[in-house]
């Protein structure tokens, strides 16, 4: 009996400790992904994020023949985009699929994006099973295969690239 009010003593401290360090845990990852928009997106969260990307998105001017060329693909794609909303790149680039993705208006084109953090980490495994060194990363898939992916920036355009992928050649 004498060892009870030790006993509730460690426990209390114990519980105190673990509280602790789920709260340290808990402002590690938000500082981790404070304001890097981690996790599955949609266009308006990274529009609405930076009004750089908004203002690219509007400047941009594609070439007319490769949009032209995606309007016209009776295919299906599903296209996984990952990037990271403090990237250059990405900040550069995904406005430009953007603008080129709405011009072409091709229903034919199902587009997912991931915002990854600094270290290039995103919840679950997703980073991993889809391979992402760097961003931003598109990647085109037909009929659940990888039909070619743009890595960072573009070889030629963002369009031409697409282009390409689409025509068989990634």
């Amino acid at each position: 009996m004498k060892f009870i009010p030790q006993i509730l003593t460690l426990t209390f401290l114990f519980l105190l400790l673990a509280e602790a360090t789920s709260a340290q845990i808990s402002i590690n990852a938000a500082r981790m992904n404070a304001g890097q928009m981690v996790g599955e997106l949609d266009k308006e969260q990274i529009l609405n994020h930076d009004e750089q990307v908004k203002k690219n998105m509007a400047a941009y001017s594609p070439d007319e023949k490769a949009v032209a060329f995606i309007r016209k693909v009776e295919d299906e794609y599903d296209v996984v985009v990952f990037l990271g909303v403090w990237n250059s790149e990405s900040v550069n680039h995904v406005p430009s699929f953007m603008r080129v993705m709405e011009d072409a208006g091709n229903p034919n084109f199902s587009v997912t994006w991931y915002g990854v953090n600094r270290a290039k980490r995103a919840p679950g495994n997703i980073v991993r099973r889809h391979n992402i060194q760097d961003v931003p990363t598109f990647i085109f898939y037909k009929d659940g295969e990888e039909a070619g992916r743009i890595v960072e920036s573009p070889d030629k355009s963002i369009e031409e690239d697409i282009m390409k992928i689409l025509a068989g050649g990634s």
